[in-house]
Formats: C-alpha cells, structure tokens, sequence
C-alpha cells in the first residue's frame, strides 16, 4: 500500500521547480500580500485535497450525464471506467462490514481502503507527472523537439490535460459561477468531473495532433515569465470552438499548445508588452498565489488588480 501524502500538490513540484535558485523560488501571497522565499514542495498543495467520496444516486445520475455528453464511445468507456474505479472502493468497505472477519482484520483492510480513498488519484497525477518530465526538461533547455515523437507528445498533452482541470483555483472559480447552485452533491462528485474533463479534453487534443502544435516561446526582454496555482491558462474564450492553452515552463521559457495557424511560429522570442500580457493572464487566473525568480517583479504583479 502506497505512503499516505497528506500534503498533495495541486501544481507538480517539478513545474514549480523551473523558478527555483539555489533550491528555492519565490511566492507572493495575495491574501496578506506577502512575498516569501521557498520551496517548491512546501507550495501548492492542500490537505488531501484528491481524496474521493462514496456517491449518492443524485451524484451517480449527474456523472452518468457529463458521461453521455461525449459523442465518442470509446471515451464514454474510458470516463465510465473513472467512475466505477472509484466506487469499487467503496463496494469494497460495504462488503468488509457483512464479512465474517475479526476486529483487527477488518481495522487492517479498513485503514487501507482510508488510505486508497485519500491516495488513488493523487497517485494517478504522480504517474502522469513521471511521464511528461522527459517533454518538461526538453522545454525548459530551449526545444520543443519532442512534440514530433506520438509517445512525448502524447504525455505532454496528457499532463497538460490533467494539471488544467486538477487545481484548487479552478474549482473554486467554478463554485463562483455556480453561487448558490454549488451543492454537496457538486462537492462530491467534482474530482471525478475533473478527471473526465480532462479525459475528453486530452483525448480530442490526442486525436487532433496533425493540426495542433506545441509553440516554444522565449522571452526576450529582461521580463521573466511567471507561473501561479493555476499553471496554465486558456487564452481563448468559452465562445472559441478550440482551446489555446499557455504553460510556462521557467522564467525564460514557455510553451503555447493550439491549432498550428493559430500560435503562430513554432519558436520565437517574445516582446517584453507580450511576456507582461501572458504574465498578468497567470496573475488573473490564480486563487491566491503567483510565483517566479524575480522578487521585485513578481510583488509588483502580485499587487494589480486582475482582469475579469
């Protein structure tokens, strides 16, 4: 059984770890506005923060409907296939209670059945993680070279998919635009909406890949790029039929993943307006805190008011 983290990521570390120097980065705080020197695994994270929960009927019938949005069955199978993982957990600790087992065998199985509860998709990030360090590297050396071979790119679309949907800024974004309609049963099912959305949004990229590219951006001005609790950001609208999806990589690098005659050049440098644009966008879609390389700088953003 894995080693319960109670302290889980909702940005991966090694991200976060392009704006280390000498071991650590810098964060800003908005809540307080304090800027703060650390690292980049004692940032980002939340207690338990994937752990799942046993579904009521009312949760089942709305996954069942995001499910059925998907025109695609093969995608239906596989975002079902989230759905019943999780409840096998919870099938399990119902049949543990009418086992004829002792006392301490059933505390035995029952902590580990807490422990999955709290671990299996925190452990599911970690491994989609390990396989997109190769493609993380390759862009924080200045390439992008790796986009050409289906295996790499096919990882990095898949954590990119995966890191949009999992943070706590965007789940709380959601609740805002829900107000008073967010409700317990929301509450419940949402890490499992996440890991659909992120299934179909990570799959149409997969299957669109001729068309779509991964731009390297690099700055060209003495203004680094910044990244936050949101790590990466749609530059289009809910109105744009295609996503354009902007990752900063490091205070130098960043990649912009979207329709070819879209994003333009697949290398190239940009202006210190346009790094200051991407910035602000990082800045705007954070919950609560930003983070970089530059102290200065990064207050400085840290304390603008964010776009709406």
């Amino acid at each position: 059984m894995s080693t319960l983290v109670k302290g889980q990521h909702v940005v991966w570390a090694n991200l976060l770890r392009g704006w280390e120097v000498d071991g650590r980065l810098w964060c800003f705080r908005r809540q307080g506005e304090k800027l703060f020197r650390t690292q980049s695994t004692a940032v980002a994270k939340e207690t338990f923060f994937y752990r799942v929960r046993e579904l009521l009927d009312e949760d089942r019938d709305r996954l069942q409907y995001t499910v059925a949005q998907c025109t695609d069955p093969r995608l239906r199978d596989l975002n079902q296939g989230w759905i019943d993982w999780i409840e096998r957990v919870f099938e399990t600790r119902k049949r543990l209670t009418a086992a004829g087992l002792s006392a301490a065998d059933r505390q035995n199985i029952g902590d580990d059945l807490d422990r999955l509860e709290k671990m299996m998709v925190e452990k599911w990030h970690t491994g989609v993680e390990n396989r997109a360090t190769g493609p993380l590297d390759e862009l924080r050396s200045g390439s992008n070279a790796f986009y050409d071979d289906p295996e790499q790119r096919n990882a990095w679309i898949t954590y990119v998919a995966f890191q949009y949907f999992r943070t706590s800024s965007l789940k709380q974004r959601l609740k805002a635009d829900f107000g008073s309609l967010w409700n317990e049963s929301m509450e419940r099912t949402w890490p499992l909406e996440a890991l659909i959305y992120s299934t179909n949004v990570g799959a149409g990229i997969v299957s669109r890949a001729s068309n779509y590219g991964c731009a390297l951006l690099e700055q060209g001005s003495n203004i680094p790029f910044i990244t936050g609790d949101q790590p990466i950001v749609n530059l289009k609208t809910d109105k744009d039929a295609e996503l354009q999806l902007y990752v900063p990589v490091s205070p130098r690098y960043a990649a912009l993943m979207g329709p070819k005659e879209d994003i333009g050049p697949l290398h190239r440098r940009i202006s210190a307006l346009e790094t200051e644009r991407l910035n602000h966008k990082i800045h705007s879609r954070s919950a609560d805190q930003i983070y970089g390389s530059d102290p200065e700088y990064l207050g400085a953003v840290g304390r603008l008011e964010k776009l709406p």
